[in-house]
C-alpha cells in the first residue's frame, strides 16, 4: 500500500539553459567518492548449475550488428559545465535517453543536452538548474545518481537525482519535468520530494533513497529505491508514484510513498518504462510492473503496481510472481580484470541496473530486462529476457531468454537494452579482460524480431574501444566502481 504525502509546490526554471549563470547561488559540500552500499546477502546457490547459452546456429551466416549511425563523445569528468567541473565524485553513473530531436546525458553531477547530430546545445551542473529554488537540499546539495527519461506520450523529458546535505538526512529526490518538447529553452518545473518522512507506511527517517530507478507510464512516474540506514545497513525498499498530469502542468504534485521491509526480497526493484505511443503504448488501466532479481532463487520477481487516484494514496503493490530464468554461476563484486594492472572492476553483482523496457506490439505486451551474471568459464555475461505480461497476466516462463557469452575470454557487464516498435532488440554492455588490447570498452549485439528465439544472431560490434585501464584511487583505495 502507498500512503499519500503532502503535495509539493513546484519551483520553476524559465529561460534558456544555455544561458545559466556561471555558478549556482547555493553550493553545498564538494562531491567525493561514495562507496557502493551492499545489499542483503544472496542465498541462491553459488555453484555452477548450467552452462550459459551462446548464440545458436541458424540457417545461413550470422551478420554483425550495423555500425552506429551517429557516435559522439559525451561529458568527460574534467569538462566544464556552465563554468563548473562536470564530474562530481566517483563513479560517474552515466545515464541518458533520446527523443525525436534531442539526446540528454546525465552523470554525477551534471547534465548535457545534444541535438541528434551530436552538437552540444548546453550543459550544466545539477545545482545550477535548482539555483535559488526553495530551501531543500535540491538547492545546493544535489548528489547525483541521475536518471533521464523521455516520455513517449507527452514528448517531454524528465530529469531526476537525489539530494542531501549530510549523511543523516533529510533525503530528497529532485524531479525536473520539461514544460514543453524543447528541453533547452522551454522551461522546467522543479519538484523537491522528501523521501524519508517516517510517516506510517513510508520510509523511515534517516534512510537514504539509494540507486533510484524510474519508469514513465500512462498515469504516473513510478519510482523504487534501495533504503539504507545512516550506518550503511540495508533497510528495505521505497516505492512511489508521482502524477504525470501534475508534473507537466506545474500543479502541486500529488504523490504517494510505500515501503517494503528488508525481508521482502525486493532489492533493486525497477519499474517498467513505456516505450511506445498511441495504440502501441501502455494503455489506461494497465498496471505498472516492477521487476527485481531474486536473491533466493534463479528468477525474475515481477510485481504489479496499481496506482491510487491521480497517483496518490491507495496504490497497491502485489506480491511477486517468479518468472523462471536459466541458472548461472553467481558472482559479485570487483572481479573484472583489466590489462596492465592488478586492479579490478565491480561487476555490480547480478542486480538489474537499467530501465525495464515495456513494449506493446500487436496484441502482445512484453517486459525486456537484462542483468550481469557469472559464466561457467569464470567470466561475466549478460542475461536478457522477454517476459510476457499480455492482458495483465505475468507468464512465469519467458517468451525468450539467453545468457549471452559468445566466447570464454571477455567479461561482459553493466548492460542495458532497447527494443524498437517492430520487436528488434539491441543489447549494449561493457567488455574487459586482463589481456591487451581488451581495455574496458563498450560493445553491442542484437537480434531481429524474425531471428530464432533465445539468440542474438546480430553479432557483437565494438562501439568504443577503451584506450587504458582504470587505475586511479578514490575513497582511500582502488576505484573499482565502473559506469
Amino acid at each position: 500500500m502507498t500512503y499519500g504525502q503532502a503535495k509539493v509546490i513546484p519551483g520553476e526554471f524559465n529561460g534558456d539553459l544555455s544561458l545559466l549563470p556561471l555558478a549556482p547561488t547555493t553550493l553545498g559540500n564538494p562531491k567525493t567518492h561514495r562507496p557502493r552500499l551492499p545489499g542483503p546477502p544472496p542465498t541462491k546457490s553459488q555453484s555452477p548449475l548450467a552452462a550459459p547459452s551462446a548464440p545458436q546456429a541458424i540457417a545461413g551466416p550470422s551478420a554483425p550488428m550495423p555500425s552506429p549511425i551517429r557516435n559522439f563523445a559525451g561529458l568527460s569528468f574534467n569538462d566544464t559545465c556552465g563554468g563548473i567541473q562536470c564530474g562530481g565524485g566517483w563513479p560517474p553513473d552515466p545515464n541518458g535517453d533520446v527523443g525525436p530531436n534531442h539526446y540528454i546525458e546525465a552523470v554525477n553531477t551534471a547534465v548535457a543536452i545534444y541535438n541528434k547530430t551530436g552538437t552540444l546545445l548546453t550543459s550544466f551542473e545539477e545545482n545550477q538548474l535548482w539555483s535559488g529554488v526553495g530551501t531543500t537540499p535540491c538547492n545546493g546539495n544535489s548528489q547525483g545518481d541521475p536518471i533521464v527519461i523521455y516520455d513517449w506520450l507527452s514528448d517531454r523529458f524528465v530529469l531526476t537525482w537525489f539530494a542531501f546535505a549530510s549523511g543523516s538526512g533529510p533525503f530528497y529526490q529532485c524531479i525536473a519535468a520539461a514544460k514543453s518538447s524543447d528541453p533547452v529553452s522551454g522551461g522546467w518545473w522543479l519538484y523537491a520530494v522528501h523521501m524519508d518522512p517516517g510517516t506510517p507506511g513510508s520510509p523511515p527517517v534517516g534512510d537514504i533513497n539509494d540507486y533510484g530507478k524510474f519508469g514513465l507510464w500512462h498515469d504516473c512516474l513510478y519510482m523504487a529505491a534501495n533504503e539504507f540506514t545512516p550506518a550503511g545497513a540495508y533497510n528495505g525498499i521505497a516505492f512511489a508514484s508521482f502524477s504525470r498530469a501534475d508534473l507537466y502542468s506545474g500543479a502541486p504534485l500529488t504523490y504517494s510513498l510505500g515501503y517494503l521491509s528488508p525481508a521482502s526480497n525486493a532489492f533493486t526493484l525497477v519499474p517498467s518504462n513505456n516505450q511506445g505511443s498511441g495504440t502501441n503504448a501502455a494503455q489506461p488501466g494497465t498496471p505498472n510492473y516492477f521487476v527485481s532479481e531474486s536473491s533466493t532463487a534463479y528468477a525474475f520477481e515481477v510485481r504489479k503496481f496499481t496506482a491510487g487516484t491521480n497517483c496518490g494514496a491507495g496504490g497497491t503493490l502485489s506480491a511477486a510472481t517468479n518468472v523462471s530464468q536459466t541458472t548461472y554461476t553467481f558472482q559479485q563484486g570487483a572481479i573484472v580484470p583489466q590489462p596492465n594492472t592488478a586492479k579490478k572492476l565491480d561487476m555490480i553483482d547480478d542486480r538489474i541496473m537499467q530501465k525495464v523496457q515495456y513494449r506493446k506490439i500487436g496484441g502482445g505486451e512484453s517486459l525486456w530486462v537484462t542483468h550481469p551474471v557469472g559464466s561457467v568459464s569464470g567470466t561475466t555475461a549478460m542475461q536478457w529476457a522477454q517476459i510476457n505480461v499480455t492482458g495483465g497476466t505475468i507468464v512465469t516462463t519467458p517468451v525468450q531468454q539467453q545468457i549471452y557469452a559468445p566466447d570464454a575470454t571477455l567479461y561482459r557487464f553493466m548492460g542495458s537494452l532497447a527494443v524498437d516498435g517492430q520487436g528488434n532488440m539491441a543489447l549494449g554492455y561493457t567488455t574487459s579482460n586482463g589481456s591487451l588490447p581488451n581495455f574496458p570498452s563498450i560493445a553491442y549485439s542484437g537480434r531481429l524480431e524474425t531471428d530464432p528465439l533465445n539468440t542474438l544472431p546480430q553479432t557483437e560490434v565494438q562501439l568504443i574501444g577503451g584506450a587504458g585501464s582504470q587505475t586511479n584511487t578514490c575513497g582511500g583505495g582502488p576505484c573499482d566502481r565502473w559506469g
